[in-house]
């Protein structure tokens, strides 16, 4: 069994039958673990009671089940547009095995501009309901943009502690700890405390937001610093307690009350010291009305309610 996030996010996504019809995967990942990647993908996706678990690997593996179209890159020779056209066809026919298809296309920015447009037909009209496909790229903006735009798009880049900010060095593994706790008083599922790049990139964007959230064109930026975060239904209830947390620290640390959670050289942050209670308790409403909207509304909404906030304390 993988121990891939993202193979525990699909699994979600299959399991809640939320499943899109189009994802494109941007990656840096070496070629054996991409190619792992996909074998645990499709046989999560496949996976049927008609057939044994080990049989079904083996065959999804060997590249030999039906229900399963592999197309990539090979030698410098790029996947054309008859490529594009026969699996097109292959997939008109009807399976013996079951309704479920998968078809996964590696180095999708290296297809030819024929093939692009053939997979783009593909998918304008998609032949029925029960077809996955999973691009796969190294980066997205060499892809056809109108290919990308059709697709959801997830990133899975391997985690370099060394792309952290500086302040984000700061005690990390005490504050790996707190957050790993917070997290665990909200009854997160063992899946998400478990998963490091989510941990990872929550901290990141935590210390992040600290920096620069009082910088007059941050907000606009807001979306773009998530890193990839927004698939995540839950990330900005999780972001909205944490940072809730901070600040009643913060608020506490002004009233020279010796209850803190966080680290002390986080509340050194040149912006955080010049709060005044006033201000960190009106942060704190903020927050604490932003909290319903975080149960009933979408990521994108939430972060936008937010936003608004924001642009309003720093205009």
């Amino acid at each position: 069994m993988s121990d891939n996030y993202l193979i525990e996010y699909f699994r979600m996504l299959i399991r809640d039958k939320k499943l899109s019809h189009l994802y494109l995967i941007e990656t840096t990942y070496n070629t054996s673990t991409k190619h792992a990647f996909i074998i645990d993908l499709v046989y999560e996706f496949l996976q049927t009671d008609q057939i044994k678990p080990d049989n079904l690997k083996k065959m999804i593996s060997e590249n030999s089940y039906p229900n399963f179209y592999y197309l990539r890159y090979n030698k410098n020779i790029s996947v054309g547009k008859e490529q594009i056209l026969e699996m097109f066809n292959y997939f008109t026919q009807t399976s013996l095995m079951q309704k479920k298809k998968i078809y996964v296309i590696e180095d999708i920015d290296k297809i030819s501009y024929n093939a692009a447009n053939s997979l783009l037909y593909f998918l304008e009209n998609p032949i029925n309901e029960n077809i996955l496909g999973i691009l796969i790229t190294e980066d997205r903006n060499l892809v056809l943009p109108t290919i990308v735009s059709r697709a959801q798009i997830l990133c899975w880049h391997p985690c370099v502690e060394s792309s952290l900010s500086d302040t984000s060095d700061l005690q990390k593994d005490i504050l790996d700890k707190i957050l790993f706790n917070l997290l665990k008083e909200i009854n997160k599922q063992e899946i998400y405390l478990i998963n490091k790049h989510y941990l990872f990139n929550l901290k990141k964007f935590f210390l992040i937001f600290l920096e620069n959230f009082h910088k007059k064109f941050f907000s606009n930026e807001l979306l773009n610093k998530t890193f990839n975060l927004m698939t995540y239904d839950y990330f900005f209830s999780d972001f909205l307690f944490i940072l809730s947390k901070f600040f009643l620290d913060l608020l506490y640390k002004k009233q020279n009350k010796s209850i803190n959670i966080f680290p002390n050289d986080l509340f050194k942050i040149s912006y955080l010291i010049s709060l005044s209670e006033i201000e960190i308790i009106h942060w704190l409403k903020i927050f604490n009305d932003l909290e319903p909207i975080s149960l009933k509304m979408e990521n994108k909404f939430c972060w936008l309610a937010l936003i608004l906030e924001i642009k309003k304390k720093n205009s």
